[in-house]
This record gives C-alpha cells, sequence and structure tokens, in this order.
C-alpha cells in the first residue's frame, strides 16, 4: 500500500500546526500549503488523496470559488475535509460544484474529530 498524500490547505499558522500534529500518526506525505496558486499547483502535480482545506481560507465571496476550483483540479479519488467557522459556510458546501467526497468540521477543530474523520476516508478508499 502506498503512502497517503495530505495537503493542509490554511493560511493559519496556529491551524496548521494544529491539523499536522493531529495527523502525524498516519504517516501521511504531508503538504502544508498557505496560498491558493501553491494549493492547485501542488494538487495536480502530487496527486493527493487526501485535502484538509480552511474554508475561511479566502475572503467569503471567494469561499465557493476556492472550494469548486480544488474539486476542479484535485484527482476523482480525492476526499476532502473543509473546517468552517459558521453555519452559513457550513451549509453553503452542500450546495457547492465538489464531486469528490467531502467531509465538513466547525471550528475549533478537535483533534479526536479530525481522526475520526480522517478515518472515516480511510475506511471509505
Amino acid at each position: 500500500m502506498s503512502t497517503k498524500k495530505i495537503a493542509v490547505i490554511t493560511k493559519n499558522p496556529s491551524l496548521q500546526k494544529q491539523l499536522s500534529e493531529s495527523i502525524e500518526a498516519y504517516n501521511f506525505e504531508v503538504y502544508l500549503i498557505n496560498s491558493f496558486p501553491k494549493a492547485l499547483t501542488i494538487i495536480t502535480k502530487e496527486q493527493v488523496d487526501i485535502l484538509l482545506g480552511d474554508f475561511s481560507f479566502n475572503e467569503p465571496s471567494r469561499r465557493a470559488e476556492f472550494a469548486e476550483q480544488l474539486s476542479e483540479h484535485s484527482p476523482q479519488h480525492a476526499s476532502f475535509i473543509f473546517f468552517t467557522d459558521n453555519d452559513p459556510d457550513y451549509f453553503l458546501i452542500e450546495d457547492l460544484k465538489i464531486t469528490q467526497t467531502y467531509y465538513r468540521i466547525r471550528k475549533p477543530v478537535s483533534s479526536l474529530e479530525l481522526q475520526h474523520t480522517i478515518n472515516l476516508v480511510l475506511d471509505s478508499a
């Protein structure tokens, strides 16, 4: 079984650190990404399996575009885990054109909830 590739996409250094620490035990090949152009380049080039995306990564008017472009450029087998700050964003994700499997977690992110969600992703792969 090959090593799974996971992209952590957030501009928030403390969230990036927390997510990185929470996924250490999985022995993933981890890509820490803090810009949208870098995210598109890496997910296309590296064929990432799981994307952890901070939905507040972009300003509110561009969040839907951010998620849909990630989906468009990601492999079809990839799974998304989006982190949201509020209910409107949490429910907005349902209306997006995301063809891959996705999960949503409200912030603040608990390590236990993240690990549970990653296990769901791995079990469904």
